[in-house]
């Protein structure tokens, strides 16, 4: 083969690798474009769906001249059926935190209607630490009993927590009547009250309905054991600042109250304890007086 013709081969060769590199550039392109289009879609139904997450007060009817109590937007809402929203921290319940009773261009403060934390069915060997919740409705562990009777639940820490004008602090609830259920090794430690309405709490009556009471008394079937509160400290916006209700029929088994000061600045005297089936112990410093 003469020098032309390898000349005219080898051009010919380098040609066609130049397209092959070229459509594999092209297809590479095509598939990144794929991507980021797919990419962009998750994008958008992410955004999508935090948008619908945000609860639009003004849709029912709030008025947000810093001074209207919009408490009865609640009711609105829920009769949509809209769940797990978020309000805009400017009510009446919020204004002891900021100034928004003055101030119509106050600064919101998040604010929640649900639990801030709630561990159901099955949790177990889960540390929640450095949380500040308020307003809403505290820390809770349940509702336990009305089914999974066999998801224990255990192993639970709260420690290095806030509660700011919540309904509640530290809760563990249970329904009645209720399929039979545990809950064991609980701790709540260092943990600060800044007045809610409800700090320490066990409630083994939990029923919103009212056919519950229809049906007349029924204890709980969830046995309640192994639980802390410890080091826990500050005002309480209620008398009974430590309210732990057992049940009847399975009473809660080795609670302990530890080094608890919980004051109460309304009328009345100062901060109470209630406590109904508890079995356990109470060690230090105890405001109010311990119930168990």
């Amino acid at each position: 083969m003469d020098e032309k013709r390898k000349f005219l081969l080898q051009i010919a060769l380098e040609s066609g690798r130049l397209k092959a590199h070229e459509s594999a550039i092209a297809n590479e392109a095509s598939n990144s474009k794929k991507e980021i289009a797919t990419i962009n879609e998750v994008l958008k139904g992410l955004v999508e769906w935090l948008c619908a997450q945000t609860f639009n007060v003004v849709k029912y009817g709030a008025i947000a001249d810093g001074n209207t109590d919009n408490a009865q937007v609640s009711a609105r809402e829920r009769s949509d059926g809209e769940r797990r929203r978020s309000f805009d921290g400017q009510g009446h319940a919020a204004w002891p935190y900021n100034d928004c009773q003055t101030n119509s261009q106050c600064k919101p403060l998040p604010a929640h209607r649900g639990d801030c934390i709630s561990m159901v069915f099955g949790s177990q060997n889960i540390d929640i630490y450095d949380v500040t919740c308020g307003p809403g409705h505290g820390i809770s562990v349940g509702s336990l009993g009305r089914s999974h009777e066999h998801e224990y639940v255990k192993g639970i820490s709260v420690r290095n927590c806030s509660f700011i004008g919540s309904d509640n602090g530290v809760r563990i609830k249970t329904w009645a009547p209720s399929s039979y259920s545990e809950a064991s090794d609980i701790i709540f430690q260092d943990i600060v009250m800044q007045n809610p309405r409800n700090p320490i709490v066990i409630d083994q009556q939990y029923c919103p309905s009212p056919h519950c009471y229809q049906q007349g008394e029924s204890s709980s079937a969830v046995q309640i054991k192994d639980v802390t509160f410890k080091n826990i400290w500050g005002v309480s916006s209620t008398k009974v600042a430590v309210n732990l209700q057992c049940s009847g029929a399975l009473p809660c088994k080795n609670v302990k109250l530890i080094n608890i000061d919980l004051a109460y600045n309304g009328p009345g005297g100062r901060a109470t304890s209630m406590c109904s089936h508890v079995i356990g112990s109470s060690h230090g410093k105890l405001v109010p007086d311990g119930c168990v």
